[in-house]
C-alpha cells in the first residue's frame, strides 16, 4: 500500500496515504481520515 504513489506536474512522487492529510490539526480527526483511507 505504501508502494501507491501520485506524480505531481514536476514529476515528483508523493505517496497516496498522505495525500489531503498533511495539513489536518486535529489529531482525531487526522487518525479518522487516515483510518477511512485503508478502509
Amino acid at each position: 500500500m505504501l508502494e501507491a504513489t501520485y506524480t505531481l506536474a514536476n514529476g515528483v512522487q508523493i505517496p497516496k496515504i498522505g495525500f489531503g492529510t498533511w495539513m489536518i490539526d486535529a489529531d482525531a480527526d487526522a487518525a479518522k481520515a487516515v483510518h477511512e483511507a485503508i478502509d
